[in-house]
């Protein structure tokens, strides 16, 4: 229930006659970290033959409802062994689910089969064996030059999603310090990028203004920066009138399930907050994702009608405007299982689900989007994107190799983290993992950039990033026309620069400047040399030594593009040419 439950839960000030009301009042709630305590207290203190199933049971579910797998299968093991008091029979299908999710597939196997003795086997358990056969196969399979490394960006534990914008990132932040203790609220903030993983949190700075009385998250931003859309809890705002149900508040209209609203980015911040049309009191609207050119709109969802859990779906924006009846991409994309986080980009798909076949818990998959849009059939995404446990919320830069996902692999508390990675990463070469500069629409930092610190093979291994090969080019900035200066997002190219001379101290850093071909030949050249100093200027701000720097100009000379004429050369055309490419030698 990863996808749904953590947005729905609400506070609550509760008092019970002893630990297992209390715990059962809290698991009610969907707050299982506080159930936990109260039942873990109740098997100390108030443990019978009677309420032992009960205890057990609740307590087992309470730990792989927050992705504590080995908790969880501690918990399932005493329960299957209670006696005469057996439990249900799903007990045994979701403790094999758990063992799957540990890497303990024959464990899982002899549950399955367990189940299917007592019960008539049917496609769900069908499907599960299917996946878990599929798991065992391919274990030890591993994607070939993908190296993903952990990011410092707080996310409570729990990932709502996060979206590129201006040089950082928009994502979920927890209200809470001691997420791992409490079921803690999320807040909209925007993350400053330092470099590919390290992040400085800026709070309220253009979400500031979004303000729900319980959860925020999932945000998506529109390519021209004007447009976020975003999931929140559906209650009046921070201010408004909350009322009292027993000892559960809810908003003033009662209604606590998920929405997904827009805002406008106005005097550099989000507001104007909208309410999508096709969202319901009825059902849930979460995990939205923004197609490129602003019309289409996918999302996840459980409106009557789909495949069961969570379904992902579309929706087009009319030509007046209006979005458009949501669509359910149908059962290539959508399973009994959840399917959520949607995101799109060259022709793809990728979506997390615990429904098709994967490694344990939630995988990340691709689907080829075909005619019409219309995605064709997923496919498992691998290793070390995916692992037995849980993966999700998987974004790519525009680059198409460098991005993020999030998971919960290397920890036993269920706590997601965020992990870059870069794709197509050549190990023969030991090459460095940099990526180019591109300037970017203030929606996108496609400058996901600068040397991993600490990069992680599946195995788990870690290496330290190599000198650069002699002449190698580290970083590509792009400038806007007849323009010198140095915006946010060029001067992660840059930094990317003096990271690697701080390691290595003697490195030669070498600048190539050139114009594209408009003007005449001395303003280009000219133009190009006073491009070449102010990044000189730049590194040397940041302590790189002088000596080390060389320049060197071209004016409009090897262009990337030739075009004759030059007015032949298309905007885009023209920016590729107007560029200083940064090399690094020995």
């Amino acid at each position: 229930m990863r996808i749904l439950l953590f947005l729905l839960f609400v506070p609550t000030m509760l008092l019970a006659q002893n630990n297992i009301e209390l715990g059962d009042v809290h698991y009610d709630f969907f707050q299982y970290k506080e159930a936990i305590r109260a039942y873990e207290t109740a098997l100390k203190n108030e443990r019978t033959f009677k309420n032992e199933t009960h205890i057990l049971t609740n307590l087992a579910y309470c730990y792989a409802y927050t992705f504590q797998y080995e908790k969880a299968e501690e918990k399932f093991a005493e329960l299957v062994k209670v006696g005469d008091k057996k439990p249900l029979p799903d007990v045994y299908l979701d403790y094999g689910i758990v063992l799957k999710v540990l890497g303990k597939y024959e464990k899982a196997r002899e549950q399955f089969v367990y189940y299917n003795s007592l019960v008539k086997a049917d496609e769900y358990t069908n499907s599960l064996i299917k996946s878990l056969n599929w798991a065992e196969k391919y274990k030890d399979s591993i994607r070939p030059n993908t190296y993903v490394g952990l990011t410092n960006l707080n996310i409570g534990g729990q990932s709502l999603g996060y979206a590129y914008f201006a040089d950082g990132l928009l994502y979920a932040h927890p209200r809470d310090t001691d997420f791992s203790e409490y079921t803690t609220l999320y807040d909209l903030q925007y993350a400053l990028m330092a470099d590919s993983v390290t992040f400085t949190e800026k709070k309220n700075e253009y979400v500031g203004g979004i303000k729900f009385a319980f959860n925020e998250g999932s945000p998506t931003v529109s390519s021209d920066g004007e447009l976020l859309y975003f999931t929140a809890t559906a209650t009046r705002m921070r201010g408004g009138k909350i009322k009292r149900v027993g000892n559960l508040e809810i908003s003033d209209d009662g209604v606590n399930n998920l929405k997904i609203y827009s805002a406008r980015f106005i005097n550099g911040e989000f507001g104007s907050i909208t309410e999508l049309p096709f969202n319901n009191k009825q059902y849930n609207c979460t995990h939205p994702f923004i197609t490129s050119d602003g019309n289409t709109l996918y999302f996840a969802s459980d409106m009557p009608g789909g495949y069961g859990g969570l379904d992902i779906y579309k929706s087009v924006k009319a030509p007046n405007g209006v979005w458009g009846t949501p669509v359910n991409l149908g059962e290539k994309i959508n399973t009994v299982e959840h399917e959520g986080y949607p995101y799109s980009a060259d022709g793809y798909l990728y979506f997390s689900s615990k429904g098709h076949v994967g490694f344990g818990g939630y995988d990340l998959f691709q689907s080829v989007l075909g005619l019409n849009g219309v995605p064709l059939n997923a496919r498992n995404m691998g290793k070390p994107f995916n692992s037995s446990k849980d993966d999700v919320a998987f974004i790519i830069s525009s680059d198409g190799v460098t991005g993020y996902f999030s998971s919960n692999r290397d920890n036993n508390l269920g706590i997601d983290k965020v992990y870059y990675f870069k794709d197509n990463y050549n190990v023969s070469k030991q090459e460095p993992v940099l990526a180019q500069i591109n300037q970017a629409p203030k929606s996108v930092n496609q400058a996901t950039v600068a040397v991993l610190p600490a990069i992680e093979t599946i195995s788990n291994k870690k290496t330290e990033p190599t000198v650069p090969k002699m002449g190698s080019t580290i970083s590509t900035v792009l400038y806007k026309f007849n323009d010198v200066s140095l915006q946010q997002g060029f001067k992660l190219g840059l930094d990317s620069v003096v990271l690697l001379t701080k390691q290595y101290p003697n490195l030669s850093v070498n600048i190539n400047a050139y114009a594209d071909c408009r003007g005449s030949d001395a303003y280009n050249m000219a133009l190009s040399k006073r491009r070449a100093q102010v990044a000189k200027n730049y590194l040397i701000s940041k302590g790189v030594k002088p000596n080390n720097i060389g320049m060197v100009a071209f004016g409009e000379g090897n262009p990337l593009v030739t075009c004759e004429p030059c007015n032949a050369c298309s905007d885009e055309q023209h920016r590729q040419n107007r560029r200083i490419e940064i090399k690094v030698a020995k």
